[in-house]
């Protein structure tokens, strides 16, 4: 079991909405979601990663943070639905 955080280098001002549409179909409670900026979870106290992934095309390309911990990474290429 693990628990998922969504985050990004330049978050948009709202959560996508086919985002909210999935988990509400899935019965998971939204009032948690809103946008964030990877940093938050770079920083002591910050929950602790095993693994971080990043899904945009672009995000290969940037520059990431030091995650406390050095967990796993891996990349998934995938059109950035904010674009």
């Amino acid at each position: 079991k693990f628990k998922a955080y969504s985050a990004g280098s330049q978050p948009k001002g709202e959560v996508h909405p086919y985002a909210l549409q999935l988990l509400k179909t899935l019965n998971h409670d939204t009032g948690f979601a809103r946008p964030k900026s990877w940093e938050e979870f770079a920083v002591p106290g910050a929950p602790q990663m095993d693994f971080v992934f990043t899904v945009c095309d672009n995000a290969a390309n940037e520059a990431c943070p030091v995650w406390p911990g050095q967990p796993m990474t891996a990349h998934w290429g995938v059109p950035d639905p904010a674009a």
